[in-house]
């Protein structure tokens, strides 16, 4: 098991796990606005109430399925598969930037091995940087905190090598 826990900046709405050179977006799995995750080729997307700013991310991967977290900690939960192609391994990506740009160092050199993997995702704090995204008061630049526990939104992603590519679960909306 490998855990690490950092900031990612997030814009717009999203950031990315890619793997590999040919990651795409064709094929990306339909899903109601609402959702958390979605998957395309060698991609999933994660989304966020947070724009132009930074959350904080504690990636965990594990040798098998663990078990559901206590879902009354965290707002919303799902769950989904997708087969990474690898070369090179899949890594955080934030949106139009390059890989490693946006990430706290803890974060850059995550990466799990090709292959498929099931990706169970968490967050709270979403509405609470929604609004204060809208009142203008959500930190940017130079003013988002260094300790990512100070961001409002918090993501947990955990992460585990499956045979077979499942369809996407949700574990709290």
């Amino acid at each position: 098991m490998e855990e690490r826990y950092g900031r990612i900046r997030v814009s717009p709405f999203q950031f990315y796990i890619c793997g590999g050179e040919s990651w795409d977006f064709e094929g990306t799995e339909q899903w109601p606005a609402a959702s958390l995750l979605k998957t395309g080729k060698s991609l999933v997307t994660v989304a966020s109430k947070t724009d132009a700013s930074a959350v904080g991310l504690r990636a965990v991967t594990h040798a098998s399925e663990p078990d559901v977290r206590d879902l009354n900690e965290w707002e919303r939960a799902e769950e989904v598969s997708v087969a990474f192609d690898g070369d090179p391994d899949p890594y955080f990506l934030v949106p139009f930037q390059n890989p490693g740009v946006g990430l706290d160092s803890d974060l850059e050199d995550f990466y799990i091995a090709p292959g498929s993997w099931r990706v169970r995702a968490y967050v709270r704090g979403s509405q609470l940087a929604y609004e204060m995204g809208l009142a203008g008061t959500l930190p940017k630049g130079d003013d988002i905190p260094s300790d990512p526990a100070a961001l409002p939104e918090q993501f947990l992603i955990d992460f585990w090598p499956v045979t077979s590519l499942d369809p996407a679960r949700v574990l709290k909306d």
